[in-house]
């Protein structure tokens, strides 16, 4: 019997939960990217791909305690606003809601893994999908 531990999500622990800035974000901070210069967060996870999830202080397209991924395979745009761009995605509003909705789909995060929800029931991939196009309203996939 083959024992496979699937985690999508994985969390820092406190001791590697960091402050973060643009400049700080493996895909996008060699390069500088008009109105991300006063971006600012604490990296607290990051995704089976290596997507940086951070729970978000200053951001151009979301509110402060959101939490958003950055990412090659993020499928954004993600957040609302001028300053949108491709490889990110608002994933919710506040932590708790962000622990409290990857609970209900078995610690998953389908705006990760939009591909996904064609395996999740009918009535949960709509909600889903509602959930990420009202917090990221550019993006194509919802």
């Amino acid at each position: 019997m083959e024992l496979a531990l699937k985690r999508f999500v994985s969390f820092c622990r406190l001791d590697q939960v960091i402050p973060v800035r643009w400049c700080d974000l493996h895909i996008f901070g060699r390069h500088a990217v008009v109105g991300w210069e006063s971006f600012s967060g604490h990296r607290i996870g990051t995704s089976i791909c290596f997507e940086e999830i951070i729970l978000v202080e200053s951001s151009p397209v979301c509110a402060a305690g959101s939490i958003i991924a950055f990412g090659v395979e993020v499928a954004g745009p993600g957040g609302d606003g001028p300053n949108t761009l491709d490889g990110t995605l608002v994933l919710d509003t506040d932590f708790t809601s962000w622990l409290k909705r990857m609970a209900q789909d078995n610690w998953t995060d389908y705006g990760l893994f939009p591909g996904a929800l064609k395996d999740v029931p009918t009535a949960r991939a709509t909600t889903l999908k509602q959930h990420f196009k009202r917090l990221n309203p550019k993006i194509s996939w919802a």
